[in-house]
């Protein structure tokens, strides 16, 4: 099960007391906030890291273009429309290469003129381990998500959980205003989280 950038039992090792690793009464609060923190990450560095395969368009007037989801393992279709009427139509050959681990796909010529689209059909983006029980085989040709960004991600669920635990408490009696000025004492992202996202940030075109 995926849940964020591992899976459901991994993070509640993260997370949780060992006494509380069997229990089931929190898997859906920790699931949501493993998933809302690497789509938080994903938004900040303007990408998709989860390996996928899918289909992004862009204008066909370009030579190159910088797909969402990489390292790219493979492309497997140029398509280029010129216009509603005529419809997605394959270019043999192409793309001309592409560079796998800044994601971007090059022609030596535009596939097309504006406002023509172009259709690119690729393979790309990290795999991490999602098995509950046993560990997921990870696929041939695929790239293991960096450690320092699985790194950062267990670091910002710890702290979230923790702001989250805090509050808790204080709500049973520990002095409220005290443990909530805690909580939101710091950014919503701990600074070497920040630092970590800043290098695998996309410039897209």
């Amino acid at each position: 099960m995926n849940a964020g950038f591992s899976s459901l039992a991994a993070l509640k090792r993260e997370l949780l007391m060992p006494a509380d690793l069997s229990k089931t009464d929190q898997d859906a609060s920790v699931k949501a906030l493993g998933l809302g923190v690497a789509s938080m990450f994903e938004s900040l560095a303007n990408r998709k890291f989860a390996r996928a395969t899918e289909s992004v368009e862009f204008p066909a007037d370009r030579c190159s273009v910088v797909v969402p989801r990489y390292p790219i393992e493979a492309v497997t279709l140029v398509e280029v429309r010129d216009s509603i009427a005529t419809g997605w139509q394959a270019q043999a050959g192409l793309p001309d290469n592409y560079l796998p681990l800044s994601g971007i796909v090059q022609f030596f010529t535009p596939p097309g003129i504006w406002p023509a689209s172009m259709k690119v059909t690729y393979t790309g983006g990290y795999w991490w381990d999602q098995g509950e029980v046993t560990p997921d085989a990870m696929p041939s040709g695929a790239i293991p998500l960096p450690e320092d960004l699985r790194a950062a991600w267990v670091m910002q669920c710890r702290w979230f959980w923790e702001r989250r635990s805090i509050t808790d408490r204080a709500k049973a009696g520990f002095g409220e205003d005290t443990a909530l000025g805690f909580a939101v004492s710091q950014d919503d992202l701990l600074m070497p989280v920040r630092q970590v996202i800043a290098t695998y940030r996309r410039i897209a075109q």
